[in-house]
């Protein structure tokens, strides 16, 4: 029975090694960033569907198509991402941006909800 419990803990202590475990990511390097431009168009995109869902995009709205909106933010967001020296991004604070649009009511001004000056990246 030993030899037994022995060849089984052998086997077990082998296929456990040899799993198949994603390693975990250490240390810590430079948060993702992204190109102002990049920045813009994902920003327009959001504001977009925002005012889609707040019935004001269409023939006779605010907005009179889709195009025409996401070319009025994507300039708005250019124009104020231009403070961005490196000319990129932080993407985590984009990402939190763009869930700030998504979570804001219709009552609000879409572009209150982000800080272009505050997405920089250094």
């Amino acid at each position: 029975m030993t030899k037994i419990a022995a060849l089984l803990t052998v086997a077990l202590t082998a296929a456990c090694a040899t799993s198949d475990r994603t390693p975990t990511a250490r240390g810590g390097g430079p948060p993702a960033q992204l190109p102002v431009d990049d920045a813009a168009v994902e920003y327009a995109n959001e504001a977009c569907a925002r005012e889609e869902r707040c019935d004001r995009v269409g023939k006779r709205k605010q907005l009179s198509s889709e195009s025409s909106c996401e070319s009025s933010f994507a300039h708005v967001a250019m124009q104020g991402l231009a403070v961005c020296d490196s000319r990129r991004v932080t993407a985590s604070l984009l990402a939190d941006c763009l869930q700030s649009i998504r979570s804001s009511s219709c009552g609000t001004d879409v572009q209150a909800a982000c800080s272009y000056v505050e997405l920089c990246a250094p």
